[in-house]
């Protein structure tokens, strides 16, 4: 099983990742975009200058 991450940049630069395994990949990306919001709740996922990725870990 690969482990993923999930990676925020706010204008280019990483400011948040979150690692999750690749043998349930919508309930990884689900739980990673669920922390992101509980860590950062004033960021919002449309904010023009906030970009994500995905990357193996």
């Amino acid at each position: 099983m690969e482990v993923m991450k999930m990676v925020a940049l706010k204008k280019g630069q990483p400011f948040f990742e979150y690692p999750f395994y690749t043998a349930d990949v919508k309930a990884g990306i689900e739980i990673a975009f669920s922390e992101f919001r509980r860590l950062n709740p004033d960021t919002s996922l449309y904010d023009e200058d906030v970009t994500f990725k995905f990357e193996k870990a």
